[in-house]
């Protein structure tokens, strides 16, 4: 629908002003007038617009609507409420959805449910715009459970309408029901099949998702239409690298930094692509072009530290390591580097040092628990390994961590727990757990009962074969 042309009105509008003579306009025009500069972002010429034609109006209901709106973008919910139930009788959709918003951004959910009632019994023939309304309404206040129940009834009567879709798929989101959101976006695609933030959205929510081929793919249309959005091009680019497709990213990332040769984001990107593949001094590179740009921080010295360290720089990533400390003697990042340096060169006392301090500000690291697991083994410290892998498989549950804790509570003489974690174990894994404790047996576990199996293990805790040919 075109615009209506209101230039004379404004013209008129600008006259009184400058001649400071009241001129009489209609209580439309008023509104017109208002909508204008609020659209503009004016939200207090428009209310002052308001203000005066209610002078010349004080009877007009859009103009007493309109002065309850801007109460409700001001957050005066209160004062909206009373003004909307002492100045108006009687039922229209645009008052009682005012209503129902004021009751639920004031957490008067019952009130608000009984108006929704009214209006859904009420509308008969724009039932459809009803239920998307207060679905907008359900969902600014944080109801989403409404929310949805409303947006669904609203699409089943128009099935096209992209505003009521689109706020449901951000619903779902919410409500971390990925599944649903993307259902509802492909509804959006099926009326807009070009709908370019729509094919975004998709691939967003299957990189969540972890379905990193269909976030490509997603990306990729999302490309067909805009193929230099620089956002996107970055979006596919990180599911490639989280779906493994490395050299791919590589250059991904490359392609964008001959596009936007300023963006410090994807040098670091592509030094995190670089760590993966393992060529630190690509690494080293990017993380000096990501410094140029951003300036030196904690961050990126403990990058450089790993890289120089892996790539067998000791010394460098020392003096690096000792950088960081003496700015950040917590940096979690920076002990943690520190106690692998030291681990990687057998100084298990020093390493656990620094890995204990950054375990103090870590949050769920498993590679700081895991390596504090295997200091206590090499140091004999069996029970405070084993607090150290009860506390990772909490983190991350991996075959390796149940392997350790068995071997740990066999060798400590705890059966029961022993037993305990052989119950968590398939027959497979407990195929391998047998192998680690025989690696030259050439007994058949392929042919052999899974109580078998448990009585040889137990057997080798009277022979104490635990850890001897055992590489943790």
């Amino acid at each position: 629908m075109r615009e209506k042309d209101i230039s004379d009105l404004l013209k008129k509008y600008k006259q009184m002003l400058e001649s400071g003579r009241s001129i009489y306009f209609d209580a439309e025009e008023f509104e017109e007038l208002s909508d204008y500069y609020d659209m503009l972002d004016e939200g207090q010429t428009a209310k002052k617009i308001i203000e005066i034609g209610l002078n010349i109006h004080p009877t007009s209901e859009i103009l007493r609507l309109k002065k309850a709106k801007f109460m409700l973008y001001e957050r005066k919910y209160e004062q909206a409420l009373e003004y909307l139930q002492t100045n108006f009788n009687g039922y229209s959709l645009e008052l009682y959805l005012l209503k129902v918003e004021s009751f639920l951004q004031l957490g008067l959910y019952d009130d608000a449910q009984r108006l929704t009632r009214d209006i859904l019994e009420t509308e008969e023939t724009d039932r459809g715009d009803a239920y998307a309304e207060l679905g907008f309404l359900y969902t600014e206040a944080d109801y989403f459970d409404d929310a949805v129940f409303l947006f669904e009834k609203s699409i089943k009567y128009k099935p096209d309408n992209i505003e009521a879709l689109t706020e449901l798929a951000y619903v779902y989101e919410m409500q971390d029901d990925f599944d649903s959101a993307i259902r509802i976006n492909n509804k959006i695609l099926d009326v807009d099949p070009y709908s370019y933030e729509t094919w975004i959205n998709i691939g967003k929510l299957y990189t969540i998702k972890e379905a990193y081929e269909n976030a490509i793919d997603a990306f990729d249309f999302a490309l067909t239409i805009n193929d230099s959005d620089i956002n996107t091009l970055k979006l596919k680019a990180h599911s490639l690298f989280l779906n493994e497709n490395i050299d791919e990213a590589i250059e991904l990332f490359k392609a964008c930094i001959e596009l936007f040769p300023d963006d410090a984001s994807l040098y670091y990107s592509l030094s995190e692509c670089y760590m993966v593949v393992e060529q630190y001094d690509k690494m080293l590179q990017s993380l000096d072009k990501y410094q140029e740009i951003e300036g030196e921080s904690i961050e990126i010295l403990a990058k450089k530290a790993f890289a120089f360290m892996q790539g067998g720089d000791l010394r460098t990533s020392a003096e690096l390591i000792e950088k960081g400390l003496e700015s950040e003697p917590d940096s979690e990042d920076m002990n943690a580097i520190a106690g692998e340096l030291y681990f990687q060169q057998g100084e298990y006392e020093k390493s656990e040092m620094y890995f204990l301090k950054a375990y103090r500000t870590s949050i769920e690291n498993s590679t700081i628990l895991d390596r504090l697991s295997i200091i206590s083994i090499q140091k004999g410290e069996y029970e405070k390994a084993i607090e150290y892998l009860e506390e990772l498989l909490t983190v991350d549950v991996q075959p390796v961590t149940k392997v350790r804790l068995a071997l740990l509570y066999f060798e400590i003489g705890d059966q029961n727990r022993f037993n305990q974690y052989l119950d968590y174990f398939s027959n497979d894994d407990l195929k391998k757990l047998f192998t680690v404790f025989f690696p030259d047996d050439q007994f058949d576990t392929d042919n052999i009962a899974r109580e078998s199996l448990v009585k040889r293990l137990i057997d080798a805790r009277e022979c104490r074969q635990l850890f001897k040919n055992i590489n943790l």
